[in-house]
């Protein structure tokens, strides 16, 4: 984030809390001018204890008064978040960081692989991601103690076990989809050495969707044939009865399929 943005983003926030403050100015001013029933407090009296309050509310409240809230507010805002990253640093620790827009825009350029040269890799960040520790909080009894968050810690805690879950959980997924990925891409090897091997045997014209039907055509017949050839060995008289009984094994196989 460059000193410009920064400045800008730094320039809606007090924009925004100016505008707040003088917003509750106003309705602090409308609630100084509101009027009772004239049976309860004569209307001459509400107009004098209306005017003086006003009076001193527009003395202490001023624009400078208004500008110096703002700026604490801002102060203790910033302080806050501050404090946040502190306790997030205090609880993770020192988990490595990527600049992986960086990376990408530099290897693009170069156009070269994020894994090659020492680049941040995919690989590398999911190794990281499966290494960020499991943090529980221990009770005095030695129990832990994730659920109903009691104070800050425990909230922030929650927090962060939520985002390693989900993070390990996309982790996960990509390694899946990876897994299907390369049985796809070797299923397709073996598809496209196929049709290599039939341009190369019956011919550029012959096609795989043209090669399948002749293919199994041709095996169901060898499979008819060497059906009949056991069918007529266990007909014979010349086979034992221990080579009779392996191939009506193999005959029940033909049958069952």
């Amino acid at each position: 984030m460059n000193e410009s943005t920064q400045s800008l983003q730094n320039d809606s926030m007090l924009n925004q809390l100016t505008a707040f403050v003088d917003e509750q100015t106003d309705n602090i001013k409308q609630l100084n001018n509101t009027r009772f029933h004239e049976t309860e407090i004569p209307l001459g009296i509400q107009d004098i204890i209306n005017r003086e309050v006003n009076e001193v509310f527009e003395t202490k409240v001023t624009r400078a008064s208004k500008d110096i809230l703002v700026s604490r507010i801002y102060e203790l805002n910033s302080a806050w978040k501050l404090q946040q990253l502190k306790e997030v640093s205090r609880f993770i620790g020192d988990i490595p960081k990527y600049s992986i827009g960086t990376e990408l825009n530099k290897k693009l350029d170069q156009n070269n692989s994020l894994v090659s040269n020492g680049g941040t890799s995919l690989v590398n960040i999911m190794e990281d991601i499966y290494n960020l520790p499991l943090i529980v909080i221990r009770d005095s009894a030695g129990e832990t103690s994730n659920d109903n968050p009691k104070n800050n810690e425990e909230q922030l805690l929650n927090e962060y076990t939520n985002v390693r879950k989900l993070l390990i959980e996309q982790c996960d997924m990509i390694r899946i989809t990876e897994q299907k990925l390369n049985k796809a891409k070797e299923q397709t090897r073996l598809i496209k050495s196929l049709e290599v091997s039939i341009e190369e045997t019956y011919g550029a014209d012959c096609t795989l969707a043209e090669y399948l039907p002749q293919f199994y055509h041709k095996l169901h017949d060898g499979l008819d044939e060497m059906r009949d050839l056991l069918e007529q060995l266990i007909k014979s008289s010349n086979t034992s009865d221990s080579k009779k009984k392996v191939i009506q094994d193999i005959l029940n196989e033909f049958n069952i399929q």
